[in-house]
């Protein structure tokens, strides 16, 4: 990324990079479709964001099910108990896969384009200070703008 004039990078997380001028993201392709693409939006035209936790509800709630059901099959008819292996194995499956997919998203806004970020391996506290980052940079932006103005017309 070539920095503007007087540009300086505030932090960078999963291929979302803050300046004090802009947010720029950087995709990968595969969650692009295969496509290249680059979105960067200047911070004095960020006009909403969001910070999101997503996860699978249904699949934990199946999972455990099945393992329950596994458990009580065994214990209801024990000559049958080998078969409660299926149950508890496909269970303990779902309860994993609801564990590695759950993710923070962060959506940026503009009037023209939004920036859609899933964010992995990341707390939602970690998430949460890279909001709050935007935010202070966004203020900051407008704050040194608004006196730039200020002093263009008192000048």
């Amino acid at each position: 990324m070539n920095l503007l004039s007087g540009e300086q990078i505030c932090c960078e997380m999963n291929r979302l990079t803050l300046t004090n001028y802009r947010i720029r993201f950087n995709p990968n392709p595969e969650e692009t479709g295969g496509e290249k693409r680059i979105i960067s939006i200047m911070l004095e035209h960020v006009t909403s964001s969001r910070l999101c936790s997503v996860s699978q509800p249904a699949t934990l709630i199946i999972g455990l099910l099945l393992i329950i059901i596994g458990l009580l099959g065994a214990a209801i008819v024990p000559k049958f108990a080998i078969l409660a292996v299926i149950p508890i194995g496909i269970g303990g499956v779902l309860t994993l896969i609801y564990f590695l997919t759950r993710h923070n998203q962060l959506l940026i806004s503009s009037p023209t384009i939004s920036i859609c970020c899933r964010i992995e391996k990341k707390s939602f506290g970690e998430c949460e200070e890279l909001l709050d980052k935007i935010e202070n940079a966004i203020n900051n932006r407008y704050l040194s703008r608004t006196f730039t103005q200020q002093a263009y017309r008192v000048g």
